[in-house]
């Protein structure tokens, strides 16, 4: 129907070629950040490369050094840039716009969704689709089980709607097929 954009945020660089020909064929509707990964800040992180599971659109590349496809591929990494997701979400959209988040960052989401629950930019969301890894993916994170809990429960009180999820890594959205993307959201 109606007026929409779409941010990919996909800290793996495989996929830029096919993020950017995305772009390309929707200019000014979506928006790429290809080789950044989402995170609650602006920065710079390491991001190790799942190289063995081409079947599953190498599904296990990760922010976190103890994922099994990064212990598994030997730790090949990059280092790329991070974009705030809360930031972005804020400068990007209005109250009025219909805005989807979906999040599958491997266990990096242990560190934005308690950040998320906190910022007054949390309402701008109306549906999180979330894929929760474990914990032992990101060990360096403050975050528990209990404080992750207390997290999504503060975001659907604040009227964020939070469907169980899993991702298929290729998804269908309105009949057009979407690669890859880790985080988006649209407007």
């Amino acid at each position: 129907g109606g007026a929409w954009e779409a941010y990919l945020v996909e800290a793996n660089p495989w996929f830029g070629p096919s993020l950017r020909a995305l772009q390309d064929k929707y200019p000014g509707k979506v928006h790429v950040f290809s080789s950044t990964a989402a995170f609650m800040c602006a920065a710079t992180a390491s991001f190790y490369l799942d190289s063995h599971n081409h079947e599953h659109n190498y599904w296990g590349s990760s922010m976190s050094f103890n994922h099994p496809d990064a212990v598994r591929g030997g730790h090949k990494k990059v280092t790329v840039p991070t974009v705030n997701v809360i930031q972005m979400i804020r400068e990007n959209t209005v109250q009025s716009d219909s805005v989807i988040l979906k999040m599958d960052i491997e266990g990096a989401e242990w560190d934005i969704v308690p950040c998320l629950a906190s910022s007054p930019f949390a309402t701008l969301v109306d549906s999180f689709y979330l894929e929760e890894h474990p914990l032992s993916w990101n060990p360096d994170t403050p975050t528990t089980e209990a404080d992750m809990k207390k997290a999504k429960s503060k975001l659907m009180a604040r009227g964020v709607k939070m469907p169980q999820y899993f991702s298929q890594t290729l998804f269908l959205l309105n009949g057009t097929e979407a690669v890859g993307a880790n985080a988006s959201l649209s407007s």
